[in-house]
């Protein structure tokens, strides 16, 4: 988002193919995480969390300004956006809730 190159509505289409994965990338995370250290689990609970945030609010600020008056464009992006957002809400719950006690791990 913040580098001046390609243009900003390019930018924009890489940036919703790439958030067409984050549901598949966060569900291979919870349906293979084993054992892990409490602290890496809290580390990965912080980011879920924080994502939530800046997905929705920079990244829809950002998204709407790329694509400027090319709704589909935008519209493209937010179906993504939201499907990534929920993805960062369940796996912060999960983290927290099913993960988190069973962080043992070194």
């Amino acid at each position: 988002m913040k580098r001046n190159f390609p243009p900003p509505a390019e930018r924009l289409r890489t940036l919703t193919k790439r958030l067409e994965a984050v549901d598949r990338l966060l569900t291979a995370m919870r349906d293979n995480i084993t054992d892990p250290p409490r602290e890496f689990t809290e580390l990965a609970l912080r980011i879920s969390k924080g994502s939530v945030e800046f997905f929705r609010a920079s990244v829809t600020k950002w998204a709407r300004e790329a694509a400027g008056s090319n709704e589909v464009l935008f519209t493209e992006l937010q179906s993504a956006n939201r499907k990534a957002v929920l993805a960062f809400e369940l796996s912060a719950n999960f983290l927290e809730t099913e993960q988190m006690p069973l962080s043992t791990g070194s």
